[in-house]
């Protein structure tokens, strides 16, 4: 009985000490899990915006750099590469 009541409080900070850890952790990467999907659903709304377009050479080319931006995104990982080649489909598309 005595061991027990001697390790508790070393067991209980412990923990305490782990889910604070585990905390910090989420708070750190929260940014990073973040960005993931924010340049998929800008993709996908530039998609339909360029699939509205009447000029068929203006659709092509954002088609093109949206493609582009899909590459990067899944090859690399790049978020920043694939924001770039999204912009560049929003201002051809003036959006």
């Amino acid at each position: 009985m005595s061991i027990i009541r001697t390790l508790a409080p070393s067991v209980a900070t412990l923990g305490f000490a782990a889910a604070i850890l585990g905390l910090g952790f989420a708070c750190a990467l929260s940014p990073a899990w973040a960005e993931g999907p924010s340049c998929e659903k800008e993709i996908a709304a530039v998609t339909q915006a360029a699939n509205q377009q009447a000029d068929a050479a203006k659709k092509e080319k954002a088609l093109n750099y949206l493609a582009e931006a899909k590459d990067e995104l899944a090859d690399e990982g790049d978020e920043e590469d694939c924001i770039s080649q999204v912009d560049k489909a929003k201002k051809l598309l003036g959006l």
